[in-house]
């Protein structure tokens, strides 16, 4: 059972950082062109939001899905049907649309700073 919980956690961390990542990728060539990719600060940018997104964003997300789900199978007398589990699959979707919007905020606030301040 362990093995499911650390597969959930992997892939809520692999999700974060994608999103990162697509995110710094765009604002970065939005704001400043290609070439802005190619500098010691943008490298700084993503090494250090490679590590800190999917730790903070990542963790996060999956405590919530994992809680979420422990209080709904106590809630309902029949955790096994197929409408628990498409319950479960939409609240999932939804919290990672969420996680999405978040990290991208958080990515342009990080960006901002980072940029204004070096």
């Amino acid at each position: 059972m362990s093995d499911i919980y650390e597969k959930q956690k992997e892939s809520a961390g692999a999700f974060s950082f994608f999103v990162f990542i697509i995110s710094g990728l765009y604002l970065h060539v939005a704001s400043a062109g290609l070439k802005s990719l190619l500098s010691l600060k943008a490298a700084a940018f993503f090494l250090i939001g490679m590590f800190a997104v999917p730790l903070v964003f990542g963790l996060a997300t999956y405590l919530l899905l994992r809680g979420i789900s422990k209080i709904l199978m106590k809630l309902t007398s029949n955790p096994f049907t197929s409408g628990f589990r498409t319950t479960v699959q939409l609240l999932g979707v939804l919290i990672h649309i969420v996680e999405a919007i978040v990290i991208y905020q958080a990515t342009k606030t990080a960006y901002i700073w980072f940029y204004s301040s070096l």
